[in-house]
């Protein structure tokens, strides 16, 4: 019986994976929620917490039944009172006429001798409509403000400077179900894109499946040999995803028939008559978390023998190597034996060109001894290729950071970069530049500070510059990189120096 080829796990979740970063998602999220903001922000009030509660010469005549927050569930009832004369009425060019002023205040003001008690919902574009209907002027936008929940104050001044109050309510509720209906529209459209079918009986996950790799297709393609075009496959395929098998195979035969292809029946029936659709027996799970590997293939250093080969402008670079780190489980095996106190991560780059991807953790060392220093300042180089490679053994103090002391509880990582052009360039210092960083250094970068942040969860990460204003390296805000990348903030000012473990947990403590 030919066997289905099933779908990788990991390609499947690769597939899903990518439905919110395919076209515009994010934007039509945007756009529905700050739609949604706005219309809540015109039509919910803070007016209306007790009976007799009075904003902006506006009193509450009911009590909302439900009161979550700063937000009435149903605005209040809202009575105009005398108060309203000079909060809503006296501004620059708004008409105090007695008759105005009667209809809005329920009180009596000479002249025509109208009286009326001015009743409304207690939402800003109800009280907006209602001044405008009386006064025949829009009040202030900052009047109505007052009204509006903090949590939606930030689309109320479009949303209720925007609405006319002239217009039907409803009219311009249905163009704002417009708008979030349009961005439905194209969410849903790209679903079906990424997704690739629009049959309403297949769920979303069977086509997920389908889109990473159609097991069916190639099935149909052996068994038929591949006898089948594009239609007739989208055919067989429908009628397996129904559960019609049968027909299925009937379906293939008598193609297989009209085109004189000799079939193995007994492979098409066996084959098929059994094939489900369900992800359960579609799914190659042999990359799961609880699959066994077996043993590693690859011994584990042993890190402290290599770090006793450091002996400073002594060392002999053929027993102390500058091994490459090879995966992030040897970095945290590394990082985490490090018995020196260690609280921050400083990053750095060493001034080389774009053309010198040879460059590494024993050239930076012969560098450095040329220059009179112990050899390689940092514990860790990045080569242009995003190779990792050991400088200095974490667990002596690094010679990197010497201003303000950041030394002292610090790991030193160096990109090999600086110069975004080839080493025989004119004037280099115009090409000083992160762009000189590769893609690769990046990549690498990340997984060790991934490293760094799971056996330091609290440590901080800081760039050359922050501390020393006489350097340009990195080339870009460090912070910032681990707040986006890591969701990660760094607690201390490096301008006043290093924290000590202890320093840095009362901190954190300060700021949670």
């Amino acid at each position: 019986m030919t066997e289905i080829n099933k779908v990788a796990l990991q390609k499947l979740n690769n597939t899903l994976r990518r439905i919110p970063l395919t076209g515009k998602f994010g934007d039509d999220q945007s756009v529905i929620t700050e739609t949604g903001g706005k219309y809540r922000s015109t039509q919910s009030s803070i007016l209306g917490k007790s009976t007799g509660q009075t904003i902006g010469g506006m009193t509450a005549i009911t009590q909302s039944d439900l009161y979550p927050g700063d937000e009435l569930s149903v605005p209040a009832i809202a009575l105009v009172t005398s108060d309203a004369k000079s909060e809503a009425l006296r501004t620059p060019g708004k008409s105090t006429k007695s008759s105005d002023i009667s209809t809005l205040t329920n009180s009596s003001v000479q002249g025509d001798g109208f009286m009326h008690a001015k009743v409304m919902l207690g939402s800003g574009q109800a009280i907006k409509n209602a001044y405008f209907d009386t006064v025949g002027e829009e009040p202030d936008t900052g009047y109505l403000l007052q009204f509006v929940p903090s949590k939606f104050k930030k689309f109320a001044q479009e949303a209720l400077g925007g609405m006319s109050p002239s217009a039907d309510y409803f009219s311009q509720i249905d163009t704002v179900s417009a708008g979030v209906q349009t961005s439905s529209n194209n969410i849903k459209s790209l679903t079906s894109g990424v997704l690739g079918r629009e049959e309403a009986e297949i769920g979303n996950t069977e086509k997920a499946v389908l889109s990473s790799q159609n097991y069916i297709e190639e099935l149909l393609k052996d068994v038929s040999k591949n006898s089948l075009d594009e239609d007739q496959l989208l055919e067989v395929e429908n009628l397996i995803i129904n559960g019609q098998n049968d027909q299925a195979i009937n379906l293939v035969e008598t193609i297989g028939i009209s085109k004189g292809v000799d079939l193995d029946k007994t492979d098409l029936e066996k084959s098929l008559t059994n094939l489900s659709t369900s992800t359960a027996s579609s799914i190659d799970r042999s990359r799961a978390k609880d699959f066994k590997l077996g043993k590693s293939s690859r011994k584990t250093k042993d890190l402290g023998k290599i770090s006793n080969n450091w002996k400073g402008s002594s060392t002999d670079t053929k027993s102390y190597t500058f091994e490459k780190v090879n995966s992030l489980e040897e970095l945290v095996s590394e990082l985490r034996g490090c018995e020196r106190p260690i609280t921050e991560t400083i990053v750095h780059w060493t001034a080389h060109y774009n053309n010198q991807g040879h460059v590494g953790a024993k050239e930076i060392h012969e560098i450095g001894l040329r220059r009179g220093f112990k050899g390689c300042s940092y514990h860790y180089v990045i080569k242009r290729n995003g190779d990792l490679e050991r400088g200095r053994p974490i667990s002596l103090r690094g010679a990197h950071a010497r201003t303000a002391g950041h030394n002292k509880f610090s790991i030193g990582i160096a990109f090999v970069a600086g110069y975004n052009c080839p080493s025989s360039t004119p004037n280099p210092n115009r090409f000083v530049s992160a762009k000189s960083i590769t893609a690769a250094q990046f990549k690498t970068l990340d997984m060790f500070l991934k490293g760094f942040f799971m056996i330091f969860p609290g440590g901080q990460a800081f760039g050359h510059m922050d501390f020393d204003r006489n350097k340009p390296d990195p080339g870009f805000d460090v912070g910032e990189y681990i707040i986006s990348r890591f969701n990660k903030q760094n607690v201390s000012n490096p301008q006043n120096g290093p924290v000590s473990p202890t320093q840095l947990a009362s901190l954190q403590r300060g700021v949670a």
